[in-house]
């Protein structure tokens, strides 16, 4: 029989382990620093427009949200920013979301790259999200560089 502290340990000392921690989406919360990160790793961004009584945006978090192929997606090739559009309703405005949930793609440089109301599983949300991975990360650092340069 193996002590309870002993298993405690283990179960604290795997519940930090990466794996369990890439099992969900690390949602940045603050719009002007996911804007900078994504600059600063060259990144696109996908922002989730929601609200807290949104039963769509509560279905998208726990489905969709919650894929491994999603998740993995979002994690790796993606900077995500959760914005709850009852409380930045500014942000909200400026980008005429009126419908929820919303998702924005976004280039690195701001350029929105897609648009994309309503629920969407995961096998009709993927496509997007490759999509705009592609037009992002298809640029080499040197090309862009070098036009950057000669702008």
């Amino acid at each position: 029989m193996v002590p309870r502290y002993l298993l405690l340990s283990l179960g604290l000392l795997l519940s930090s382990t990466p794996i369990a921690l890439a099992q969900g989406i690390a949602w940045r919360t603050d719009y002007r620093t996911a804007r900078q990160e994504s600059r600063e790793k060259g990144l696109p961004l996908i922002v989730d427009f929601g609200t807290e009584n949104c039963f769509w945006c509560r279905k998208l978090e726990t489905t969709t949200f919650r894929d491994p192929g999603i998740v993995a997606i979002l994690r790796d090739e993606f900077v995500p920013l959760r914005i709850d559009a009852d409380r930045d309703a500014n942000l909200t405005q400026l980008l005429r979301i009126q419908s929820f949930p919303t998702l924005v793609l976004a280039a690195p440089d701001g350029k929105i790259l897609a648009f994309i109301e309503g629920y969407l599983e995961p096998e009709k949300l993927l496509p997007h999200l490759r999509a705009a991975s592609a037009t992002v990360l298809a640029t080499p650092e040197w090309m862009t560089r070098d036009f950057e340069a000669a702008s």
